[in-house]
């Protein structure tokens, strides 16, 4: 099975949305947080599981939710996380 490692980045970026939807829904953070560790464990199985980016293709990237994305590289057998973002807000993938 793959490893599945985040950026410090990754983590940072991930608590600050978790915490945002916290305040408005508590439901919704719970279920973003299912959403996420259904994607890792699916990563660790398949780590070709989301599309390569258009833009960078060794990158690919996964959609959470309408709004969320996550983006990580494969190297060797592991799975960098490299990011967690609002896809309506200014981002490189």
């Amino acid at each position: 099975m793959n490893k599945v490692i985040f950026s410090p980045k990754a983590e940072d970026a991930y608590l600050a949305i978790l915490e945002h939807y916290y305040h408005f829904s508590i439901d919704f953070a719970l279920l973003l947080e299912e959403k996420l560790d259904r994607l890792v464990s699916n990563l660790r199985k398949f780590k070709k599981l989301c599309p390569p980016s258009k833009l960078l293709p060794r990158i690919r990237r996964c959609v959470l939710t309408e709004n969320i994305s996550l983006v990580y590289q494969v190297v060797e057998n592991d799975i960098h996380i490299i990011s967690v973002y609002d896809s309506r807000t200014d981002h490189l993938f």
